[in-house]
């Protein structure tokens, strides 16, 4: 059983058009529109890759049947909290000639108490003693401190090992209480950080100061097009990543990566096999029109494909 964390979801509204024309109008077969959320996105992923998953968070009292819904429909155990106010809108405008992306995001509207808080925080520890791993992906809304993902994370260490994506004032903060991985891409890495890596001899020397300065036994580094790095306290990996010609969409596809990763090693498989996994599952990700909506049938014909070596 695998746990997944959004505090701060979406209702994402996906608009795919040709090509994208500054004051122009457009039509499109279709527009549609379902409940979102980095966390939420990678339970999606880990249901259809075939994992038992629980999803927590947050979520705006007017929103919360629509996440209901859906969560039942990909067998997902829906443990979030209804609060006053509505999710924040995520527009996607997916230029399918151009394989290009435009996303629009705004704020929730909703506030959350302390009563919230603390009924979020006993609920979590609850959850993660079922289950081996929790997935804490995403943004927090303004209502909540920047500090609040390292106290869950010191809620349920004990419990359950943490994978987190998330970056900025959240990565800075959270990472004091040592995940047990980290992933973010590395554009996110040098913005956090504010730092720019010359060199692959840099970007190793960083990596590995942030893991025993934390200790943080597992860190990844998507590099986009490029590939992964993954570090496992001792050893760098570096896996180029598939090309295809079915791209469609990127949105979501970090998401589909976590989901890949965290579903190798709760299975048992070892961190380059997850790894690869994760880069399969980012990959089938491309495939499709909004986030996580992948096809497992892709991502294990597409797992082979995934190459790495040592040197970076």
């Amino acid at each position: 059983m695998i746990l997944t964390v959004t505090l701060n979801p979406t209702v994402d509204i996906v608009c795919p058009v040709k090509s994208f024309i500054r004051n122009s109008v457009f039509r499109t077969p279709i527009i549609y529109s379902y409940p979102g959320g980095k966390g939420t996105n990678v339970a999606r992923a880990l249901s259809i890759l075939g994992e038992k998953v629980i999803a927590t968070g947050f979520c705006g009292e007017k929103n919360f049947k629509a996440m209901d819904e859906l969560l039942k429909k990909f067998k997902i155990k829906n443990e979030f909290i209804s609060i006053k106010g509505e999710n924040r809108p995520c527009i996607l405008i997916t230029e399918i000639k151009e394989k290009k992306e435009t996303i629009i995001n705004s704020e929730s509207t909703f506030t959350i108490t302390e009563t919230d808080k603390k009924k979020f925080l006993n609920k979590i520890e609850n959850l993660a003693k079922k289950c081996k791993y929790t997935v804490i992906s995403g943004s927090l809304p303004r209502s909540l401190p920047k500090n609040f993902y390292a106290e869950v994370i010191n809620k349920i260490k004990n419990f359950s090992s943490v994978l987190l994506d998330t970056s900025s004032a959240y990565l800075k903060n959270a990472i004091k209480s040592s995940p047990h991985i980290i992933k973010l891409n590395i554009e996110e890495l040098k913005k956090t950080f504010n730092i720019n890596f010359k060199t692959k001899t840099q970007l190793k020397n960083f990596i590995s100061a942030i893991s025993k300065k934390y200790n943080i036994k597992i860190i990844i580094i998507t590099l986009n097009e490029k590939g992964a790095v993954l570090y496992d306290n001792k050893n760098f990996y570096f896996f180029k990543s598939i090309k295809t010609k079915e791209l469609i969409s990127p949105v979501g596809s970090g998401d589909a990566f976590s989901a890949g990763f965290i579903y190798g090693i709760s299975k048992g498989m070892d961190l380059i096999f997850s790894t690869k996994l994760a880069i399969a599952c980012a990959t089938a990700n491309l495939m499709h029109t909004g986030s996580c909506f992948i096809n497992k049938n892709d991502v294990f014909r597409l797992v082979k494909k995934v190459y790495f070596t040592q040197k970076l």
